[in-house]
């Protein structure tokens, strides 16, 4: 028997579904198709992942029963979760596939992996690192991940920089790390006067350095799932969205919650050396 997954979204969305992920490889061989950034840091470290936007799999979003020749470069599968597709679902019931469709947002009151693992599970007992990465040698001691996909859920940049600033003068080093889409979407680097800024690292710089720092501190963003998932200490800030539906996984996340413009740096601050010395 053979599994298929199909799952697409933003960074954050593909690591809250490894919990599904590891439960499927569990059962025998199979594939998942899941975001192109995501992939390419799980394939090298043997995860049984392809990029759902492959040209290869383009057929899935047609009409009618899925090609025999697609059914076998997909790996055989017999049975298939697909979340958020109901294209996608409906061509592989169409070629006799068993099929658990799941919408993409949990209900209130569940947790994402939860939701699509079908069954309770509490987020802050999932076994981390759910993935091995080196951690870097030389990180800091602390990482900030000042930016967001949207920008409602981003703790202003200038309490970042303060945060920062006031970190290094208690003697911490300190990196501010920042993705393609907050450069493309704000905040810019010269948002952080004084401390050292890292523009678009790749997944695997940016795990390896959540992965050897003493905390890690970033909004509700898949960079700061990405931490979590390599088994760094997390303080998770969030705004808009509820944490109980989509914190960060693991024992070493701490959520602070509120608004996110009336949140102080000392707050923040006191979660983060709080972190270090758990």
């Amino acid at each position: 028997m053979s599994w298929l997954l199909v799952r697409d979204g933003a960074l954050g969305d593909g690591l809250l579904t490894l919990p599904l992920l590891c439960r499927l490889m569990d059962t025998g061989p199979g594939v998942a198709l899941l975001p192109g950034a995501l992939t390419r840091w799980l394939r090298p470290r043997g995860w049984p992942v392809a990029r759902l936007d492959d040209p290869r799999w383009l057929a899935l979003w047609a009409e009618g029963a899925v090609s025999e020749e697609l059914h076998e470069a997909l790996g055989g599968p017999s049975e298939a979760v697909v979340v958020g597709q109901p294209r996608v679902a409906q061509a592989l019931l169409a070629t006799g596939i068993r099929v658990r469709e799941v919408a993409v947002d949990p209900p209130p009151g569940v947790h994402q992996a939860a939701w699509l693992l079908g069954e309770p599970l509490d987020p802050r007992r999932v076994e981390v690192p759910l993935v091995e990465a080196e951690p870097d040698p030389a990180a800091p001691d602390v990482v900030l991940l000042p930016g967001s996909g949207g920008l409602r859920k981003c703790w202003p940049a200038a309490r970042f920089a303060e945060l920062g600033r006031r970190l290094r003068r208690s003697g911490r080093t300190v990196q501010v790390v920042l993705g393609p889409a907050e450069l493309d979407r704000g905040p810019r680097p010269d948002a952080f006067a004084g401390l050292p800024v890292l523009e678009a690292p790749d997944l695997a710089r940016t795990a390896a350095l959540c992965a050897g720092a003493g905390v890690v501190v970033g909004n509700d963003a898949g960079t700061t799932h990405l931490a979590a998932a390599v088994g760094a200490r997390v303080v998770a800030l969030f705004g808009p969205t509820d944490p109980v539906r989509w914190r960060p996984l693991g024992d070493r996340v701490q959520v602070v919650r509120g608004e996110l413009r009336e949140l102080g740096e000392e707050v923040v601050l006191a979660h983060a050396r709080r972190c270090q010395t758990t």
